[in-house]
């Protein structure tokens, strides 16, 4: 019994420790794309646990991967299998099934306008609890005439003009646009990487789902809709 005891209590321990390492671990996002003439790539990667796990989905090519420890663990599509694919006419069934379902949803969050506040209030809580740790960006831009892409140009630098108080605090914010006037062109690089915490995500979607308007909407639907 004693052994027993202690096996559930080490569980117990090891649980914890995994829990507030999902919770209060950092997690990296990192974007990555470029294009130069015809050739593009794109991939989206998760890091966590100090790169231990980490998650590349290849956006063009619509892959997933897994690697721990740099081992790939998995490795998959993310396109639907076609022999498995249904009818049109079942899914324009559907289609329309979930066109009714999702414009009553609407009339039912219309009559909770008091629902929008707090929402908004949500997603900005959420956009700033990412860090930026940097954002690179080169272009090459050439319009269809020299003189479209002076414009575009113009344009670029005031906007750059208007953001430079800003520009001039991040160090870690690097963006060039290059003109090219003697052909049509556009080759781009662009790094982003940012990094947030679970704990962080979830403080603000409590907030939200603990506000007057959320409970009053769980209270009026789901219960309402068990009766």
């Amino acid at each position: 019994m004693i052994i027993i005891g202690y096996f559930l209590l080490g569980l117990v321990v090891v649980g914890f420790c995994i829990l507030v390492l999902l919770l209060f671990v950092p997690f990296n996002l990192v974007l990555v794309s470029e294009r130069r003439g015809i050739d593009t790539y794109a991939y989206f990667k998760v890091y966590w646990l100090w790169r231990i796990f980490q998650l590349q989905i290849d956006i063009l090519a619509q892959e997933i991967q897994l690697h721990i420890l740099s081992f790939r663990i998995l490795r998959s599509s993310l396109r639907g299998d076609p022999e498995t694919a249904k009818p049109e006419a079942e899914t324009e069934q559907e289609g329309e099934e979930d066109e009714e379902s999702s414009a009553m949803t609407l009339r039912e969050l219309l009559g909770y306008r008091d629902l929008i506040r707090p929402l908004l209030r949500c997603i900005i809580r959420i956009l700033q609890s990412f860090r930026l740790l940097r954002l690179y960006f080169r272009a090459e831009v050439g319009l269809s005439s020299a003189a479209a892409t002076g414009i575009f140009i113009g344009r670029y630098y005031a906007l750059v003009g208007i953001l430079q108080p800003w520009l001039q605090n991040r160090p870690n914010v690097d963006i060039k646009i290059t003109p090219v006037f003697h052909d049509e062109a556009l080759n781009y690089g662009v790094y982003l990487n940012i990094r947030n915490s679970v704990i962080r995500l979830l403080i603000p979607v409590i907030r939200l789902l603990l506000s007057r308007p959320t409970l009053r909407l769980i209270k009026n639907t789901v219960f309402k809709r068990k009766r």
